[in-house]
């Protein structure tokens, strides 16, 4: 088993849910860190199950992985567009669904993530802890910076949460 590897892919995975996590960090401001943190553990938790079943699929059979990155373009694609026409009375990501929307797009680069590390770890817990802890602390971290530049307000931010949104969008098609 290749620790670094693990360590290395992890944090490539996490990078969706740090820059998703900035780019949001307004709709989180009022939060409390109990709830942030339950948010970090969101992301974390849907990228190791992403990962995990990816790795076990990739245990049991072959199949093509362009239809998942679609379709993490497409969830990437619906999260720029609510950006960019969100309402200033409740900033997107506040409700759970749209949450849950936001971690599941940037978990599919760990489902098809997990496929790859069947080489790396022979132990599938392994990957699933590594990936959890990765992430968990580049959520927090993404949390914590997009609170911190939070006084980026109105269009502006609308316009950049929505240009990181397509630039994942497009990195899932081309990556």
């Amino acid at each position: 088993m290749n620790v670094f590897i693990l360590i290395l892919t992890s944090a490539a995975l996490s990078v969706d849910a740090f820059l998703t996590l900035v780019s949001g960090a307004k709709a989180y401001e009022n939060f409390k860190l109990f709830n942030k943190v339950l948010i970090a553990g969101l992301f974390a938790a849907l990228h190791a199950l992403f990962a995990f079943f990816g790795y076990a699929l990739s245990e049991i059979t072959i199949f093509k992985t362009e239809c998942f990155e679609m379709a993490e373009c497409a969830l990437f694609m619906i999260l720029g567009i609510f950006a960019l026409f969100e309402t200033d009375e409740k900033a997107v990501g506040t409700d759970l669904k749209t949450v849950i929307l936001a971690a599941a797009a940037t978990s599919f680069d760990a489902f098809l993530g997990g496929i790859t590390l069947v080489p790396v770890s022979p132990k599938f817990y392994l990957i699933f802890i590594c990936i959890f802890a990765v992430c968990f602390l580049f959520s927090i971290g993404g949390l914590m910076l997009g609170c911190r530049i939070k006084k980026i307000n109105g269009r502006l931010m609308k316009i950049l949460s929505a240009v990181i949104f397509f630039a994942l969008a497009i990195k899932a098609l081309i990556a």
